[in-house]
């Protein structure tokens, strides 16, 4: 765990100065006080990290012995899920997913699907990007074709049928947005 810390000399030896354990310290206390009160801050500070991610652990089933181990000994798919639950935490109201299941299991690939929807009903909006067809009006609201950099198409769910030849067709499609 990293903290800033601004180190400066005085009379007595050295200070630290850590802003993400303001209030751990009193004015007046001794040495061994400010750092037992330091150790005991981080402690909890680590304590709340750990159960943060054993939270999202259990709720993504992320397959690893425990919350501490490198991400890059870990699955394709249980990698995506240690990447979607950074960006849970931050309890963000746009996500913007570039080819979420790409190279996951079908396993992996349904339970993205299912958290995806669980965004989306709880009121975040998704904005996805696939080259997977099936993905594609499987299970997106809208969808938007492009050829060249530019919007070809417009297709909505139940006004405009969802087909894959209908969404080549926009693909392939010069010019203007369909209106």
């Amino acid at each position: 765990m990293l903290f800033n810390a601004v180190i400066e000399k005085d009379e007595n030896g050295y200070f630290a100065f850590v802003p993400e354990l303001k209030g751990c310290v009193s004015e007046g206390e001794s040495f061994e006080e400010a750092r037992a009160n330091i150790k005991e801050a981080i402690e909890l500070y680590l304590e709340s990290l750990k159960e943060i991610a054993d939270k999202y652990v259990d709720k993504l089933k992320i397959a690893t012995t425990d919350a501490y181990k490198l991400v890059g000994g870990l699955s394709g798919g249980n990698q995506q899920k240690v990447a979607l639950a950074k960006w849970l935490v931050t309890q963000a109201k746009l996500f913007i997913f570039d080819e979420p299941t790409r190279g996951i299991d079908v396993g992996a690939k349904s339970e993205i699907y299912e958290l995806m929807d669980e965004l989306v009903n709880n009121g975040a909006a998704i904005l996805m990007i696939s080259s997977e067809m099936s993905e594609v009006i499987g299970i997106s609201d809208r969808v938007y074709t492009m050829n060249e950099g530019e919007i070809t198409g417009c297709l909505i769910r139940g006004i405009d049928e969802y087909t894959e030849d209908n969404i080549l067709t926009y693909m392939l499609k010069k010019g203007g947005a369909k209106s």
